[in-house]
């Protein structure tokens, strides 16, 4: 089975996506090379050799930026498509890269997905090697609010910040053309990429560890912390990124550490 990782980022992101690639190779200890995707606009596609010198020297991870066809279109059409969600301040229209990533990931059998605001703290062996019984592998529900989908109580909500997809099955289902198909015929709901494979992949979800994709906001809630330490990745969700002014955690603080020294 061949996998890719990858991760998504526009200009926003561009400058803080180095930690996560250089993190991951610092924790990727085989001696096979590793297929690191990154989804860019197109605008940003003639920028991969300065961004894997920013990444520094890592020879065990193929970096390489890659456009989705569709995701070109969908900038296009843009202005004609209800797009609910870009009144958030954390998200952007290129969050939707994710829905049609399946154009530019021929030859590979799964992916595993990281968002760019993250950071590797160990081994990441349990990660690529994770067992999968159901077709797509997210984090644990999100603990902070209801299923707005369904506006009910009962109904779980994954985020995917961090996720494991079949994609074999994502090709065979017509997953791809379905949800293309919804974004062009409906409003895209309020989170976007993350609502619309909520929609699609929830008969198919599997959950993996929270240490897999640890919030530092968990340190605060006694509940999750002890099923958060030592996490794997830690995620710097919403407003708490690390190069904002924001309270200083340890997590944090070990974004900073490996920022500053990448900028050396």
């Amino acid at each position: 089975m061949k996998t890719v990782v990858l991760t998504s980022f526009d200009e926003n992101y561009y400058e803080y996506a180095p930690v996560l690639v250089r993190s991951f190779s610092d924790n990727y200890h085989s001696d096979k090379i590793q297929d690191f995707y990154c989804l860019v606009p197109e605008k940003l596609l003639s920028l991969q050799d300065d961004f894997i010198n920013r990444v520094g020297n890592v020879k065990n991870l193929n970096i390489k930026f890659v456009c989705a066809p569709d995701y070109i279109q969908f900038e296009k059409d843009a202005k004609k498509i209800n797009i609910i969600g870009e009144g958030h301040f954390w998200l952007s229209r290129h969050a939707m890269h994710r829905v049609f990533m399946i154009q530019v990931l021929d030859g590979f059998d799964k992916a595993i997905y990281i968002d760019p605001d993250t950071i590797v703290l160990r081994d990441v062996k349990p990660l690529l090697e994770y067992p999968m019984y159901n077709k797509f592998v997210a984090c644990v529900e999100v603990h902070d609010f209801d299923n707005h989908l369904t506006e009910s109580q009962d109904d779980i909500y994954f985020a995917d910040g961090v996720f494991i997809a079949d994609l074999n099955f994502w090709r065979v289902s017509g997953m791809h053309y379905k949800m293309k198909d919804y974004i062009y015929n409906n409003p895209i709901p309020p989170f976007m990429d993350q609502d619309i494979f909520n929609l699609f992949f929830m008969p198919y979800l599997q959950n993996m560890p929270l240490r897999f994709n640890t919030y530092p906001i968990y340190l605060k809630e006694p509940l999750l912390a002890q099923h958060t330490e030592n996490p794997l990745i830690a995620h710097f969700v919403g407003w708490e990124k690390p190069w904002r002014d924001v309270e200083s955690n340890k997590y944090i603080d070990l974004w900073r550490d490996a920022y500053n020294r990448l900028k050396a």
